[in-house]
């Protein structure tokens, strides 16, 4: 191996270590479970509210994605076709942390108790099984 390719290979290392910080960082706060709310009809309501002022640009009031953006949002009311998970923890994680390119992260502008609120709506806008039944 000459100099070359060793530096080469040092220099791939080290990106490849910042990157997988950047992940590790980009995770930080990151619940280890969904909060109970979820389940709550009032907190679906509070997060609908939440929801109409920070997603329905991309994912239109009724969550179903608007069709005349320029990328692909997820339609919210379908979970069987969302690339970054269906449990509440995905939905939180792609809230807080934002998912793939063109959805943003919201972890400076939303608390942790306004995400959850968002997953209760967007929970409650999807099939009936997995809407909130408490209040």
């Amino acid at each position: 191996m000459n100099q070359q390719n060793r530096r080469l290979s040092k220099f791939l290392v080290g990106l490849i270590c910042v990157l997988l910080g950047q992940v590790v960082l980009a995770q930080e706060g990151m619940p280890d479970k969904a909060d109970p709310m979820i389940k709550s009809k009032s907190a679906a309501a509070v997060g609908k509210s939440h929801y109409l002022i920070n997603c329905q640009q991309c994912h239109d009031a009724d969550g179903r994605a608007l069709a005349n953006i320029d990328f692909i949002a997820a339609d919210l009311t379908a979970p069987d076709t969302w690339f970054y998970g269906v449990t509440p923890l995905h939905i939180f994680r792609s809230i807080k942390f934002g998912a793939g390119l063109e959805m943003p992260p919201f972890s400076d502008s939303l608390e942790d108790k306004t995400i959850w609120q968002i997953v209760a709506h967007v929970l409650n806008i999807g099939p009936r099984e997995n809407r909130p039944t408490q209040d």
